[in-house]
């Protein structure tokens, strides 16, 4: 009978080595799998309450899995033909939806999709955006994201059209004067959300002919929302949400827009609120350089007369301007006036029927 020969030192120590990481291993899979069962009960959870709560949902897939992102676990539900609607206020349809959670994070949520539209049922509206990736913070008004493209339509008539967009947004506060009921002016400080849009082109259909596209190249905006919780569930219930934000002096304060059309440029800011009707209304100002070069695009959009092309040239010369002007605009009852000469029809508006 032979004897067996007793363990060695070394032969010990990484027995218990494997050992361990062994129990480490089939640990961290079983907390894994427990994390993914209760995000996943807390997801389908979720969707009763939406369901509850009047909305439709529908997917044909709901997959669960396990991945790194830059050495962060995380968690990933994969849902297929995804269909959100509240009638008679919105619709959402995404034919793929990944969303991600990371597991130290879990406030935090990223969301892709290839492609995804929202209509707006008790409004004239629906947006189709395409290549989206988003970050979201669950607790407050906070995200980033990127779309490939973004498409708005009025009226199944397209509106603006976006290229390769980028948003980001920040919680801040907004300070302004204005009168205090005893005829006192004093400092208002309101909760605001700054938002920073970039966008590679921009074009606008209804200011189009067939030669003029797409006209701007370049878009950067910078403006500030003042009062946006009131709209943080806009979606539920949107043109009582935009009215609600209207009485409560919500408006959106544009501190600096630029966009480049060919070799012109123009840049400004403004302040934007809603009327009576929901209609965007506002004021600002306008910095263009290569003036005769816009009036003459104006005029093949028919947006100036051929005579008023010709005295604007003319006036511009006697006035020395170098090519370059600063213009007030005011956008009221639908209609876009650029200092007293040009006016324009733009339909943007949340009009109520």
């Amino acid at each position: 009978m032979t004897k067996t020969k007793p363990l060695t030192p070394l032969l010990k120590r990484r027995l218990y080595v494997f050992l361990v990481c062994f129990f480490l291993l089939v640990s961290a899979l079983i907390v894994v799998f427990y994390i993914m069962d209760q995000w996943k009960h807390h997801i389908k959870e979720k969707l009763t309450e939406l369901r509850h709560l009047g909305h439709e949902i529908t997917y044909t897939t709901f997959s669960t899995s396990f991945e790194f992102d830059h050495l962060l676990p995380g968690i990933r539900f994969h849902l297929e033909n995804v269909v959100l609607e509240k009638k008679p206020d919105f619709r959402v349809e995404a034919p793929s939806l990944d969303v991600r959670f990371s597991i130290l994070n879990p406030t935090s949520t990223h969301i892709q999709f290839s492609q995804a539209s929202l209509e707006t049922l008790s409004l004239p509206y629906k947006i189709t955006l395409r290549d989206g990736l988003g970050f979201f913070n669950n607790s407050k008004l906070v995200f980033s994201t990127t779309f490939g493209a973004i498409d708005i339509h009025q009226n199944q008539v397209p509106l603006i059209s976006l290229h390769n967009i980028s948003c980001q947004t920040k919680e801040t506060s907004f300070s302004y004067a204005q009168m205090s009921p005893q005829g006192k002016e004093v400092t208002a400080t309101h909760p605001a959300l700054a938002l920073t849009i970039k966008a590679e082109g921009l074009a606008i259909p209804f200011l189009q002919t067939a030669n003029l596209t797409p006209p701007f190249t370049q878009l950067h905006l910078n403006l500030m929302v003042i009062e946006p919780e009131i709209l943080r569930n806009g979606l539920s219930a949107p043109a009582e949400s935009l009215m609600k934000w209207r009485d409560a002096n919500g408006f959106i304060e544009v501190t600096h827009y630029s966009l480049n059309w060919d070799e012109i440029q123009a840049s400004g800011d403004g302040t934007v609120a809603l009327d009576d009707l929901l209609r965007i209304e506002g004021a600002g100002g306008l910095s263009v350089t290569h003036l005769s070069e816009l009036l003459n695009k104006l005029a093949t959009m028919n947006a100036l007369r051929t005579q008023d092309t010709i005295l604007l040239n003319l006036g511009l010369g006697l006035m020395n301007t170098q090519n370059h002007i600063f213009l007030p605009l005011t956008l009221q009852g639908g209609v876009l006036s650029i200092g007293s000469f040009i006016k324009l029809d733009v339909p943007l508006g949340f009009f109520l029927n």
